[in-house]
């Protein structure tokens, strides 16, 4: 009998590590997207302060309509399509990349604004010096116009800051786990809740 107890306490104790997960990896998914709001809004403010011949549709637009090429569908498409297809496209990447945050995101806001701004610049860094050039969509940034290149890298700051904020703000599995208890469980108060109260050796309340 004590073994048996023993698995489900086991077997529980992984369920709850896997929602934990599980809310951890959504929480951070829907911070990267949302981050990449104020990004595309900071690409396009930045965009209009270029020099006329620098003007050029910005990467996301180069990389889907590449990609759109690649697959056969960019001449069945209209200018609305074009739009629809680069908006999805910048923000499907956006989650993926607030998700893979998730694995180090620190979850009070200063130091998770700290790193994910070097997470933003990361992602600018393996994305436009890395993976784009490998895969033969798009030149390595050393070959685009200095001020392009800078505008990206501002536009991935404001992305690794805002998602940093986003993740430290969003509840995630520990904030529900109470949510998770039986409703006898939930109406008995735990440990922590009867001794909240009590002064600790400083004379504070704990």
């Amino acid at each position: 009998m004590q073994r048996c107890g023993l698995a489900v306490r086991c077997f529980r104790s992984a369920l709850c590590m896997t929602g934990n997960a599980m809310n951890r990896f959504a929480a951070s998914a829907i911070s990267g997207f949302a981050a990449t709001a104020p990004m595309t809004g900071a690409m396009n403010l930045m965009h209009r302060w270029l020099p006329v011949h620098e003007r050029y549709p910005l990467h996301p637009h180069i990389i889907s309509m590449r990609l759109a090429k690649a697959a056969g569908v960019h001449g069945k498409m209209g200018r609305r399509q074009r739009h629809a297809l680069t908006l999805l496209n910048h923000y499907a990447y956006g989650t993926f990349a607030g998700s893979v945050f998730g694995l180090i995101a620190p979850r009070e806001r200063g130091p998770a604004v700290a790193v994910g701004i070097g997470y933003g610049l990361f992602v600018w860094a393996g994305s436009y010096l890395g993976l784009l050039p490998a895969l033969g969509i798009l030149q390595p940034a050393t070959k685009h116009p200095a001020r392009r290149n800078a505008l990206m890298i501002l536009a991935h700051l404001v992305w690794g800051a805002s998602v940093g904020v986003l993740v430290s703000v969003l509840p995630d599995a520990r904030g529900q786990e109470r949510l998770s208890l039986s409703p006898g469980e939930a109406s008995r108060p735990s440990a922590p809740a009867r001794t909240a109260l009590r002064p600790n050796s400083t004379g504070a309340m704990s």
